[in-house]
């Protein structure tokens, strides 16, 4: 009978765990985390006019570069009347975009001009193939986006031409 070494079995039951920990988290469907935690940004109030119809929801302000850069990264839910408000000094090409990395709940995006009408809306799904995340660009020049849960704006019928004023 072979005698095995007890700090060799608890290491060996160690390594056992950590490799069913990795297997486990290698199988998970929700992209890898690593952004700061948000700051505590302003909010304002922000009214959508579609028509005749208004829609008010609570925006987090994002205005400078810090802000922006991190804007929804790493929450994990949202109220469905918030969102978050982009703040650009001067107006952007519609070539640039956003993406979703580290970004854990789809979202749409209306970008706005300088009067805050809106010019295009995208829908932007998670991004599980991290790295690879796809950009969603503006198409049309903006200066504002906003950026709701997935499918408010299609739910309260807001569409290119309305107007949002905060």
């Amino acid at each position: 009978m072979i005698k095995v070494n007890p700090a060799f079995q608890s290491t060996r039951k160690l390594l056992v765990l950590a490799a069913a920990t990795l297997a486990i988290g290698a199988c998970s469907h929700r992209p890898v985390v690593d952004v700061p935690p948000s700051p505590e940004l302003e909010k304002r109030s922000v009214r959508i006019v579609s028509g005749d119809k208004v829609v008010t929801l609570t925006a987090e302000i994002a205005d400078s570069p810090s802000e922006r850069r991190v804007g929804l990264m790493g929450r994990d839910s949202m109220a469905w009347d918030s969102g978050m408000l982009f703040v650009y000094e001067v107006s952007r090409s519609g070539s640039f975009g956003f993406w979703m990395q580290n970004t854990l709940i789809p979202l749409d995006i209306a970008y706005l001009d300088e009067d805050g009408t809106i010019g295009s809306i995208k829908a932007m799904d998670l991004c599980i193939q991290q790295p690879t995340c796809p950009i969603y660009p503006a198409g049309v020049r903006y200066r504002f986006a906003l950026e709701v849960n997935q499918g408010f704006f299609e739910s309260n019928s807001i569409e290119v031409g309305d107007r949002v004023e905060w």
